[in-house]
């Protein structure tokens, strides 16, 4: 609570939204206050945040009208929720959507099986592009591709959906 708000949102239950994204309309998860690492478990995100162990691990987000960026809790933990994007030189991603989880078949949004060419509906702007020399920085957000020429490098860019399960690891 002193590092948000909790608050019902509909279709959702109760939500949490971070002090940082009502203080600052343009923030994004899994942008500022942390970095990639490449783990065992994948690609995992280390936040700075002292709540980071719950919102980048154990939930997804989701942009609501009035509200902002909410946190939408969940109980299956994962390096990152995120959705990867690639583009010649360019990686990219974006919080993953409530309605995606983690089934025996592998990641699913609303029952339906994620697969390489399917497409979760996440809008350009939700996307966070980095050069590749970049995406280790412990800075992304001052690495971060400026929103103008990020939909041109979305536009461009292919889902990286082939996610496959080893050893009951993602």
């Amino acid at each position: 609570t002193p590092y948000g708000t909790w608050t019902q949102v509909p279709d959702y239950g109760l939500c949490w939204q971070p002090a940082t994204a009502t203080l600052n309309p343009d923030w994004r998860p899994y942008v500022d206050q942390g970095q990639w690492l490449y783990t065992d478990n994948g690609w995992y995100w280390q936040s700075g945040y002292s709540w980071g162990w719950a919102a980048f691990h154990y939930g997804r987000w989701s942009k609501h009208s009035r509200l902002g960026l909410v946190w939408v809790p969940d109980k299956v933990w994962g390096p990152a929720w995120v959705s990867w994007r690639i583009a010649l030189s360019y990686s990219g991603w974006a919080p993953l959507p409530p309605g995606v989880s983690l089934a025996a078949a592998g990641l699913t949004f609303h029952h339906r099986r994620i697969t390489a060419d399917f497409d979760l509906g996440l809008p350009a702007g939700w996307f966070t592009f980095v050069s590749q020399d970049n995406f280790l920085s412990r800075n992304l957000h001052s690495c971060a591709i400026p929103a103008s020429q990020a939909a041109g490098i979305y536009t461009r860019s292919v889902a990286v959906n082939n996610y496959s399960i080893a050893n009951q690891k993602i």
